[in-house]
């Protein structure tokens, strides 16, 4: 099964399992781009991510906008 993008959670607030949902789809799905979600405004955990699996960082959107960017 192939997505052009999805929407998978990144949760912070699963401490040590932060990331076991959207490692699961990334490794299980064929997806061209996933936008993280459920990061409860802490942008740092997309950061950590990418850091902890940088062979991911390509498919990895950061949708953290600064003032006067858009998405």
């Amino acid at each position: 099964m192939h997505f052009d993008a999805a929407f998978v959670p990144l949760d912070p607030r699963q401490g040590n399992h932060y990331a076991d949902g959207i490692l699961y789809f990334l490794k299980n799905v064929d997806c061209n781009v996933i936008f993280p979600m459920h990061y409860w405004n802490d942008a740092n955990v997309i950061k950590r991510f990418i850091t902890e699996y940088p062979q991911y960082k390509s498919r990895i959107k950061n949708t953290e906008c600064a003032k006067g960017e858009e998405l």
